[in-house]
């Protein structure tokens, strides 16, 4: 700068402040421009706020598999058998008993049906005088219907007369009122002990040797009051598997917004301050 234009400078300035009041005395002190620092620059500022806003979108429905159990009662095709056991405190009586089983039923199956656990016929008043393992092995049928039926001796020998004479009836009784599923009905029974023919004591008429018995030459000891039958049922659980629609809550979504705005000018900057050169 000249000499010339620095003096029109300073002159300018003096007026300046002699017209906003300054005294002449007081000295106008120029300052450079690296001693001002951050006066001599203008500084903006971002500010920048996040907000948090809820999606108010509709959220996706998710398939979710719940299980629910069902219970079905399912009737099981049953066939009526008979099966005579004595009356349990009453002596030369046997009572006529109808018993529902399922599926083929077969001679093993109905002379095992003789000899059940006793705790399962007491409710009923019944008991019976065939102990297990009387029979031995299973009943065979000959031709003509006739079943042969061997007794062990051990356990025959070891029984009382009265329960050898009921033991024979209800074994008598029961075969001769059983039908088979593939050779018809049973008309009479031959009883052997170990094998041999064996003498039988018939009611009203005495002793039989080696003769097939028939069902009526028992009738006089059956109890015609018979037992009422039973259904027998079965129930099995079914599971089914269902799909049910669950809603799942949003996860909130995040917004910026910016604003930006300058700083405020530092309030001990004098506007319009212009510095002298040295």
């Amino acid at each position: 700068m000249k000499f010339g234009t620095r003096i029109a400078t300073l002159c300018a300035g003096a007026g300046l402040l002699v017209a906003c009041g300054i005294s002449p005395d007081t000295r106008v002190t120029a300052i450079p421009e690296d001693e001002l620092g951050a006066l001599a620059n203008t500084t903006t500022t971002t500010v920048v706020t996040t907000t948090t806003v809820p999606d108010t979108t509709a959220p996706p429905s998710v398939p979710v598999e719940t299980t629910a159990a069902t219970t079905t009662t399912t009737l099981i095709a049953t066939r009526e058998v008979i099966v005579f056991y004595t009356v349990r405190g009453v002596r030369d009586l046997v009572k006529r008993v109808p018993v529902q089983r399922s599926g083929n039923v077969t001679l093993n199956d109905l002379v095992r049906l003789l000899s059940p656990p006793r705790s399962e016929l007491a409710p009923g008043g019944l008991d019976t005088a065939v102990p297990e393992g009387l029979i031995a092995g299973a009943p065979m049928l000959e031709r003509l219907g006739i079943a042969t039926v061997d007794l062990d001796p051990a356990v025959f020998d070891a029984m009382s007369d009265d329960d050898q004479r009921l033991a024979i009836a209800q074994i008598v009784l029961t075969l001769t009122s059983f039908v088979t599923a593939d050779e018809g009905a049973i008309g009479a029974v031959l009883l052997t002990n170990g094998g041999e023919p064996m003498s039988v004591q018939i009611p009203g008429i005495g002793a039989s040797l080696g003769e097939p018995l028939a069902h009526q030459d028992f009738r006089s000891l059956i109890d015609r009051d018979t037992a009422t039958p039973t259904t027998t049922t079965t129930s099995t659980t079914t599971t089914t598997s269902t799909t049910t629609p669950v809603t799942e809550a949003p996860a909130p979504a995040s917004i910026a917004e910016s604003d930006e705005a300058p700083a405020p000018t530092d309030p001990t900057e004098p506007p319009g301050t212009t510095v002298p050169d040295q």
